[in-house]
């Protein structure tokens, strides 16, 4: 017979390793041993117990004039941490350099890039990559809103939503 062994733990550990464990039981659906609870405790991070990385992908044309809200649901509950946005050339004013094409993206009714309300990014033959560190649910809603501000031209746009996190 196997010998058993006693953790004598501090109050407040016990109730920290208490609340790891109710944590990670939401987040990946099923009971969670002590120990498990334990290692999630002191590493800090979900992520050693069943971590995927999904991504969301939003590409669309906009028609000259058009403004759209595309929405995809979350592919897994964790973190949003990385956006990726392109622009293509000629998303800009020949004149005045000013930006045509807006993007903003968010998740459920939260704004995330810009993070104030009805404000968006417009770049020109660009594509750069924002790092972020947004919770999510699975099938929570990610948006992105675009506008087309030209008149004359279709623009092409691209953003990819990287998650980490469980099914």
């Amino acid at each position: 017979m196997a010998e058993k062994s006693t953790i004598l733990v501090q109050p407040v550990t016990k109730e920290l390793i208490d609340k790891a464990k109710i944590d990670l039981e939401g987040k990946l659906g099923r009971p969670i041993t002590d120990s498990e609870a334990i290692e999630y405790y002191i590493s800090g991070r979900v992520e050693l117990i069943g971590k995927m990385t999904r991504q969301a992908s939003f590409r669309y044309k906009l028609e000259p004039l058009e403004g759209v809200k595309l929405v995809e649901g979350s592919p897994l509950t964790g973190i949003v941490t990385e956006v990726l946005m392109h622009w293509p050339e000629g998303c800009e004013d020949v004149i005045t350099g000013e930006g045509l094409v807006d993007i903003a993206f968010g998740h459920s009714d939260k704004w995330i890039l810009p993070h104030v309300p009805n404000t968006f990014l417009s770049l020109s033959k660009a594509t750069p990559l924002f790092r972020v560190s947004e919770p999510v649910t699975k099938g929570e809603e990610l948006w992105v809103v675009l506008r087309n501000a030209d008149n004359a031209n279709i623009h092409a746009v691209a953003i990819t939503v990287t998650v980490e996190g469980v099914e």
